[in-house]
């Protein structure tokens, strides 16, 4: 059995308009570029629930626009 990659800080993000993901996505440049932290970004939708047992640190970004939209891509993890 191969072992697990353990990632040491991921930024998950669900959003319906791209508000979350824009969020997301400068934490993520701020953490690698000015930081030198190595993280990773990814939708909520797409990240293995499982997978997250390999991962240090998690950073949930979910952003609503007034409706349960967004929740509708992270329903699997409510």
């Amino acid at each position: 059995m191969a072992t697990p990659t353990v990632i040491d800080f991921v930024i998950l993000y669900a959003s319906e308009t791209g508000t979350a993901e824009d969020v997301a996505f400068k934490i993520w440049k701020e953490a690698t570029q000015s930081k030198g932290i190595s993280c990773s970004v990814a939708n909520v939708s797409e990240f293995p629930m499982e997978d997250l047992q390999n991962v240090s640190y998690a950073m949930f970004i979910i952003a609503t626009s007034g409706s349960v939209g967004a929740l509708r891509h992270a329903y699997c993890w409510v």
